[in-house]
């Protein structure tokens, strides 16, 4: 049996490392739900697997039916928090104001397939939301949006708001001659999104689009996620945000992103030196300026984080498997999606230039095909002063035998442990020291 790796787990420790005989060095984080699954993994493997009675299974439990009741109404109250219990509830909540400040909790699964198209809560003038939605590890279904105004999402615009816990299901917005269109949210200003998902996507803006925030102004975004199609037909494209002003950690998207200027896997443009962290993203892009796997353009610190992506990029500049355009640092990060640009073209970053802050690219490579016009590298396109420690290409798999920057090495090397320790990667070859990962 041998386990692929496809995710970073929920650790915020240093990367493992998984060395395998058919594939490239593969970055990872440590948790122990990892720990459990090898070690199950093991077991299967030494083909020790014990039997199990049926009668040791326990039934499962019946699926919850969402509530599909979407007769407006005011919902109750208990201790000051409102809560949710209907699809016309929270409709109640989208057309009036006076409980946008309140602590909201999600009651059950809600099905809005019979609300018709959805107003959204809180709305783009002086009315946002900026109270807390706890959404109670439930599902909101069937998100049917159709805008011909900006701020579009589940929530139109949020202020110092929390939302939490809660799972979008199916979210379709139709907006794409608007600004700031995201599945969860149109714009988030100083907002804390915690453990919040949307599943089978279908968002379309005119700029700042993104599946989970269209805007992150402030705030943060922890352990989120997106899945479906993203699509904007101007500036700023993110699987998961389409330009964002915050910190990113433990969060990933799977859309498939398609964008002109700013696109990428996870966040169109990153900016104001905020880091990403822990993250990843695997859907596909296609772009014609500034186009990353991870972000189109990022000034923010990129940490242990990943894209596996391809990319299509035509005819503009800046592409890459990670980064598009990048001024700041990267450490411990990979890409392995094919690129295909025009110039400043990389397997892991298109363009690099030097900043303010210490902008080095550490510890991370890059295994796609790379193809492009000028300024055109295995890992780098074009590197304007940034130092580049301990990072390598495939010269095999990327059909490049140069960059700005890197160093080039055979797909056997690639999965040689004496590669990455003697460029001072912190990881093990199996043996007993703990001092390193």
């Amino acid at each position: 049996m041998e386990i692929l790796p496809q995710t970073l787990c929920c650790s915020r420790k240093v990367f493992l490392l998984t060395f395998r005989r058919e594939e490239h060095v593969m970055a990872r984080s440590s948790c122990s739900s990892w720990s459990r699954l090898v070690a199950a993994a093991a077991v299967v493997t030494a083909g020790a697997v014990s039997v199990v009675a049926a009668s040791e299974f326990r039934p499962s439990p019946a699926l919850a039916v969402p509530n599909t009741d979407c007769t407006i109404s005011e919902p109750s109250t208990a201790n000051g928090v409102v809560l949710v219990a209907t699809p016309g509830h929270l409709k109640w909540l989208a057309t009036n104001t006076v409980s946008l400040g309140a602590t909201v909790e999600q009651q059950n699964d809600l099905d809005l397939a019979a609300c018709g198209n959805w107003p959204g809560i809180g709305d783009s003038g002086s009315n946002p939301f900026t109270g807390t939605y706890d959404g109670n590890d439930h599902t909101i279904s069937n998100v049917n949006i159709s805008a011909t105004t900006d701020y579009q999402g589940l929530f139109r615009l949020t202020v110092g708001a929390t939302l939490s816990a809660l799972t979008l299901d199916g979210v379709a917005v139709s907006a794409a001659n608007q600004s700031q269109v995201g599945g969860l949210v149109g714009e988030a200003r100083n907002s804390t999104i915690t453990s919040v998902t949307v599943l089978g996507a279908n968002i379309s803006g005119f700029l700042t689009t993104g599946g989970l925030v269209g805007k992150g102004d402030g705030g943060s975004i922890t352990n989120s996620s997106a899945a479906g199609t993203v699509t904007a037909t101007s500036n700023f494209a993110g699987g998961l945000v389409g330009q964002n002003s915050g910190p990113i950690s433990d969060s990933h998207s799977t859309a498939d992103v398609t964008g002109t200027r700013y696109a990428g896997g996870l966040v169109g443009h990153q900016n104001s030196w905020h880091p990403i962290t822990n993250s990843y993203a695997t859907g596909d892009l296609a772009g014609i300026n500034l186009i990353g796997g991870l972000v189109g353009e990022s000034s923010g610190t990129i940490e242990r984080s990943f894209a596996t992506g391809n990319l299509t990029g035509n005819p503009g500049n800046s592409f890459g498997g990670l980064v598009g355009e990048s001024y700041g640092p990267i450490t411990n990060s990979y890409a392995t999606g094919n690129v295909t640009g025009r110039n400043y073209t990389g397997g892991l970053v298109g363009y690099q230039e030097l900043g303010s802050n210490g902008d080095d690219i550490t510890h991370s490579y890059s295994a796609g095909t790379v193809i492009g016009g000028v300024y055109l590298g295995g890992l780098i396109g074009d590197n304007e002063g940034s130092l580049i420690i301990g990072s390598f290409w495939d010269t095999e798999t990327s059909a490049r035998s140069t960059s700005d920057g890197g160093s080039g090495t055979t797909s056997a090397l690639m999965k040689t442990f004496s590669t990455f320790d003697t460029a001072g990667w912190s990881i093990t070859n199996g043996d007993t020291d703990t001092t390193e990962v």
